[in-house]
């Protein structure tokens, strides 16, 4: 995004280069008068594109990067792609804009300057009008549309989900109809379609095959879409009752999310949402800015609502209040687990998530727990830790053989003492090795850093039984230990 350096000196958002290659202000350079475009070694005559490997260069280049009109010639995406970081820099073009663009052409298609993915893959002349989430590769959400929305355009998202950031319980959200138009060509109509229906919404079997789906079972499916999706009348005439259209588009779904969390965070319970989803485009159209890759079609997003309805909304009603079960900060991950697997792109999963929760909190077991018990598959879950949660670490490692030589750094849970003598468990268990990644504290938390202490995958019998999470259960407060 922006102006390459003479012989690989980096790139700059404006402005002008000094002698020595290093980027000055665009205040300084005005003060000077213009300066040469950058990069003549690259030359502005379009060069032959640096060829593929034609293994999994050209298999990544087909999935992520052509669009039709590339024609599968990179030379094709580095004239757009050019062409797009060009236009950030505004209107009107300065005089050596062209030979700018030129330079730069070349210097990408020679492999001399490696963009991002996400600029071969969305850039061209429109890009200076486009949502910039479209160019962004991590971000964090504090809620679930926020954090829907941005997985859907394709960036990696965290969240935290400590008690005390976590402001919904959808037990108030409002009752959530979902109507799909029987016209809309995805809805399901023959025995096939129903019955693929039926096992993607949970309502037959998994893996039924065709010669097993009997006539009760269709009966049962059509009597869902009956109830569930062809009532277009439902809310008509009812009180404090909001009927939304989703938006053939991102932002469309992400708005469908919005507004029941924003209901839910009103604690309108007592009011109804229905959501259409007829705009939606059917399975398999393509999507012009995704290199026509095919559309997931409104089902997807369907699935994702009723099994946010089903799993979540419905069961956080029925808990109990004073239980560990599905409090708020479970329910906000349970949310974004779902709207998270319908974030597709070719009929491919994209979402890439990343969930922490604070040591702190006393659901921080239950929080572990979760992932072990398998089902939140979208997201790699993270403990927070700090200071004070390796000092008592250390303090329930004392007389064992934390500091001694090739036993392990204090406060580390090396992959070597997770596994347990005798037991075949040692490749589960070095899925669950902890480590730990100290960063600069906050002022005035009395800290000398904060310490991210990752337990990926799933926490193993065997290393329950390790002598490492024994002093990191140990480490939590009394609550955190259950």
């Amino acid at each position: 995004m922006g102006r390459p350096a003479p012989h690989g000196g980096g790139l700059i958002l404006g402005g002008g280069w000094r002698k020595d290659g290093l980027a000055e202000g665009p205040d300084r350079a005005a003060g000077r008068g213009a300066l040469p475009p950058p990069g003549a070694a690259f030359g502005e005559r379009p060069a032959p594109a640096r060829p593929l490997d034609q293994g999994m260069g050209l298999a990544v280049a087909r999935r992520t990067v052509f669009r039709p009109e590339d024609q599968e010639d990179f030379g094709r995406v580095a004239d757009r792609v050019a062409e797009g970081n060009m236009s950030l820099l505004g209107p009107p073009p300065a005089p050596e804009a062209e030979t700018e663009r030129a330079r730069l052409r070349n210097a990408i298609a020679s492999g001399a300057l490696l963009t991002s993915g996400r600029h071969l893959q969305h850039g061209d002349a429109t890009q200076a009008r486009r949502p910039m989430e479209l160019f962004v590769n991590c971000a964090t959400a504090i809620a679930s549309f926020t954090c829907f929305y941005l997985l859907l355009n394709g960036a990696g998202v965290g969240r935290a989900y400590d008690d005390e950031l976590v402001a919904v319980d959808w037990a108030d959200a409002p009752t959530l109809l979902l109507h799909l138009s029987p016209a809309h060509p995805d809805f399901p109509r023959d025995r096939d379609a129903l019955r693929r229906f039926g096992v993607e919404f949970g309502l037959l079997p998994p893996g039924l095959p065709p010669d097993a789906f009997d006539e009760a079972q269709e009966a049962t499916v059509r009597a869902f879409l009956a109830a569930e999706l062809a009532a277009s009348d439902t809310v008509e005439g009812a009180a404090d009752a909001v009927r939304h259209r989703v938006e053939d588009s991102r932002e469309g779904w992400a708005k469908a999310v919005e507004l029941l969390e924003a209901m839910a965070f009103r604690r309108e319970r007592h009011r109804t949402l229905l959501l259409d989803l007829s705009a939606i485009r059917p399975r398999g159209a393509p999507i012009r800015g995704m290199q026509g890759r095919p559309a997931p079609g409104p089902l997807s997003l369907l699935r994702g609502l009723h099994n946010l309805r089903r799993h979540v909304i419905e069961p956080a009603r029925a808990r109990d209040p004073a239980g560990e079960a599905l409090q708020p900060w479970e329910q906000a991950m349970l949310v974004d687990h779902h709207l998270s697997v319908e974030v597709q792109g070719g009929g491919a999963r994209r979402a890439a998530r990343m969930a922490t929760k604070s040591w702190r909190d006393p659901g921080a077991l239950r929080f572990v727990r979760l992932k072990e018990a398998g089902g939140l598959w979208t997201a790699n879950h993270s403990v927070t830790v700090d200071a004070e949660f390796w000092h008592r670490v250390r303090r329930a490692e004392a007389g064992r053989d934390s500091t001694t030589p090739g036993h392990g750094t204090p406060g580390r849970c090396s992959r070597r003492r997770h596994a347990v003598p005798g037991s075949t468990a040692s490749r589960a268990s070095s899925t669950a090795t902890c480590w730990r990644t100290t960063v600069p504290a906050p002022r005035g938390d009395g800290l000398s850093g904060r310490t991210a202490a990752r337990c990926a995958a799933r926490v193993t019998a065997p290393m329950r039984r390790s002598a490492c999470w024994r002093s990191c259960r140990a480490a939590l407060p009394a609550h955190a230990s259950r």
